[in-house]
């Protein structure tokens, strides 16, 4: 009898301790919320992506059949057949960011060859790097 009691005396412990309050943002908002304040920056964080990811499996680099390079910074900032591939500050409105998503607006998800896709925390990255701009820093 002593072990069942303690099991439920247990049980509740950690249904009201999971249940409590603290006042605190959960962990997911505040890790999403330092994502959108940290500073990214396109030739550290995001050019290495594009060229692994996009450009160095043939689809968009230099010389691409799909007629739209990820290959530098101005080629980005550009627009492809369906508008502006990225929308400084409007992550949202930017096909690159839209085109890593499950579905994405048109089309196919890229990148092309996946999965495996990109992870989330890239996806983030990039996102994050539209919002502040999409500088060529």
């Amino acid at each position: 009898m002593t072990r069942k009691i303690l099991i439920v005396l247990l049980s509740l412990l950690l249904f009201a301790n999971g249940c409590s309050d603290s006042g605190a943002e959960p962990e997911s908002v505040e890790k999403d919320q330092t994502m959108e304040t940290m500073p990214v920056s396109f030739i550290a964080d995001i050019q290495p992506v594009l060229q692994s990811s996009c450009s160095s499996v043939g689809c968009h680099g230099l010389a691409t059949a799909s007629g739209y390079s990820v290959a530098d910074y101005e080629s980005i900032t550009g627009s492809a057949d369906h508008g502006p591939v990225v929308v400084a500050g409007f992550a949202d409105s930017s096909n690159l960011y839209l085109k890593l998503l499950d579905p994405p607006p048109f089309g196919g998800r890229m990148p092309a060859d996946g999965p495996p896709y990109l992870s989330d925390s890239t996806i983030s990255l990039i996102h994050s790097w539209i919002n502040q701009g999409a500088e060529d820093n």
